[in-house]
């Protein structure tokens, strides 16, 4: 699946985030009105003046406290309310900081099961935010859009991430775009560094973390191919050519790169063992 269908499918997804949170009720706050009216959903913020309130069609609205004769926070969670959580996360996200953002929310998942489905929302809203803010960084501050990436790798690792995202394929979708944005970033960065060969040994971490990341991907194999072998890593270089060499459809182009690579590696490692027999 390629990045802008990903991208689509995740679009897709946010329009009816809204419809299954409807469809998986939990317990959640409720404001009683003058009237006798209730409506549940989450407390976003409270004062004695008003109370801001998102109910559970996603809407916020305001309500002054005049029209409100009885406040209940009945979700608990990190023995605080969820509205207070979720109040938390939102300043911890206005502020940059990602990933206590979404440790914050996987820990309230995992100690207050019962409130997945409040948390869930904002869970994957945060993880597209997250995306959105990466891609923004990737021109003029790509390390800061890699760390990015990698929060939002080892937070979909995370068991508690399961229950805030339901649905198999919303899942995949956003483990699959994370997985290729970071693996292309790493290429990207170390095509940038390519140039200084001091920085062979960046060169060989980033390269070898869009392998992992992206284990079919011939460019990203044969260019760490290419930088084992410019670090005398022969033996693995040669491993990683043969590996380029033997995935089914390879462009011819770089099958003939990988081809040359493999032969002078191996040609090197003979010349080494034979001075080291010598010596």
């Amino acid at each position: 699946m390629t990045c802008r269908s990903i991208w689509a499918s995740l679009a897709v997804v946010c329009a009816v985030l809204v419809l299954l949170s409807e469809s998986h009720p939990a317990r959640a706050d409720r404001l009683t009105f003058s009237t006798g009216a209730t409506i549940e959903g989450v407390i976003v913020e409270e004062s004695p003046e008003q109370v801001v309130f998102r109910d559970r069609s996603g809407e916020v609205r305001t309500y002054s406290r005049s029209l409100v004769t009885a406040v209940i926070r009945e979700d608990q969670a990190l023995g605080v309310s969820v509205s207070d959580v979720l109040q938390r996360v939102t300043t911890l996200r206005d502020a940059g900081n990602y990933k206590a953002a979404i440790d914050l929310l996987l820990q309230a998942a995992h100690q207050a099961p019962n409130s997945s489905a409040v948390f869930a929302e904002p869970f994957q809203a945060l993880l597209l935010q997250m995306q959105s803010a990466a891609k923004e960084h990737v021109r003029k501050e790509p390390l800061q859009a890699r760390t990015i990436y990698q929060i939002q790798i080892s937070a979909l690792q995370s068991s508690a991430s399961i229950a805030l995202i339901p649905s198999r394929f919303v899942y995949e979708s956003f483990v699959n775009s994370a997985r290729e944005n970071l693996a292309k970033l790493d290429y990207d960065l170390a095509h940038r560094l390519w140039p200084q060969k001091e920085q062979l040994p960046l060169i060989k971490e980033l390269l070898s973390e869009a392998v992992t990341l992206e284990p079919r991907n011939p460019t990203y194999r044969l260019f760490l191919a290419n930088t084992r072998l410019m670090l005398g890593e022969f033996d693995s270089a040669i491993r990683e050519y043969k590996t380029v060499l033997n995935q089914p459809g390879i462009n011819p182009e770089l099958a003939g790169q990988a081809q040359e690579g493999l032969q002078l590696a191996e040609t090197r490692l003979r010349q080494q063992t034979t001075i080291q027999r010598s010596t």
